[in-house]
């Protein structure tokens, strides 16, 4: 099968684009999917396209058929901004996210540390952890 990207439509609401990879009868396998967000003000509307599963290293999504309403083609012009996303995501974000990560394992080291010098309740590391992995990616 040609790899295609395809637009589709699911039950709960989601909009989603992504690479069409394999299709069997009960499920479509979609690799670097992104779910479509679309945001309309009094200004204009703009779509965003947000990584699907962003915190998963797997790429390819089984999708099963009964959760789909619609699957279509996607124009030429979309397809260029998906691939812009995609590739932006792969380089930039991915980066971002294991520095974050990465960032958050040291802070929870430092707390563990300060814990055997000085002991604080569950509630009080729960709310450090959470104040220093409290963090929004754009």
């Amino acid at each position: 099968m040609t790899e295609e990207i395809i637009y589709l439509r699911l039950l709960n609401g989601e909009q989603l684009i992504g690479k069409l990879v394999d299709e069997t009868i009960e499920d479509l396998l979609v690799e670097d999917i992104m779910s479509i967000e679309m945001t309309w003000k009094p200004s204009g509307s703009s779509v965003s396209f947000v990584r699907w599963l962003p915190f998963t290293d797997e790429t390819l999504h089984p999708i099963t058929k009964v959760n789909v309403i619609t699957k279509s083609s996607v124009r030429e012009t979309v397809i260029d901004y998906y691939n812009y996303c995609n590739d932006l995501y792969h380089k930039h974000v991915e980066d971002m996210i294991s520095e974050d990560v990465n960032y958050s394992h040291h802070k929870l080291d430092m707390i563990e540390k300060e814990e055997k010098i000085a002991p604080h309740d569950e509630m009080e590391t729960a709310r450090r952890l959470l104040a220093f992995s409290n963090t929004t990616i754009h």
